[in-house]
């Protein structure tokens, strides 16, 4: 939020920031701060492996929205760097529930968000991402161990079925 990254910046490096997303005006800054607020309930509630416990107390569905509403959260702060994480939550919450529609769905918007950060995946994750054509591979790929293996995700076929 805007007045901790001033207060950590002057503190720790000395200067007051003046990047475009700190320059806004007041009311702006305040609207961010926000979203940031509301993102960082969405964060500790429903993204990453600790979660995963919510996903069966609290359903699919709700989770589902919640997270999809984090991505919109961190498009409009433009924190492309954390979006990954939430697509990945998605793809496992949809495998946990045996969605296969929406874990398709979410292993694309994982996959697109991998490839503009150039991050990798291996294993079981690659194995399963490499072959999006069988849904039931999607929804199984947990349970299976497989050799694990690092190719940049821009190799990884992309279908649009």
């Amino acid at each position: 939020m805007y007045a901790e990254r001033q207060a950590f910046l002057l503190a720790n490096w000395g200067f007051t920031c003046s990047c475009t997303q700190c320059t806004k005006s007041k009311s702006e800054q305040d609207a961010s701060d926000k979203r940031l607020a509301r993102y960082q309930v969405i964060r500790e509630r429903y993204i990453g492996d600790d979660n995963a416990e919510n996903y069966e107390i609290l359903g699919f569905q709700e989770c589902w929205t919640q997270i999809k509403e984090g991505i919109r959260i961190l498009k409009s702060e433009e924190r492309y760097n954390e979006i990954t994480d939430c697509w990945e939550s998605l793809f496992h919450l949809s495998v946990g529930w045996g969605e296969h529609a929406k874990a398709l769905d979410a292993g694309k918007g994982w996959i697109a968000e991998l490839a503009r950060t150039g991050e990798f995946l291996d294993g079981d994750e690659l194995n399963c991402l490499k072959d999006p054509e069988s849904l039931e591979e999607w929804c199984r790929f947990i349970e299976v161990a497989e050799v694990e293996v690092s190719v940049p995700v821009y190799m990884l076929p992309m279908t649009n079925k």
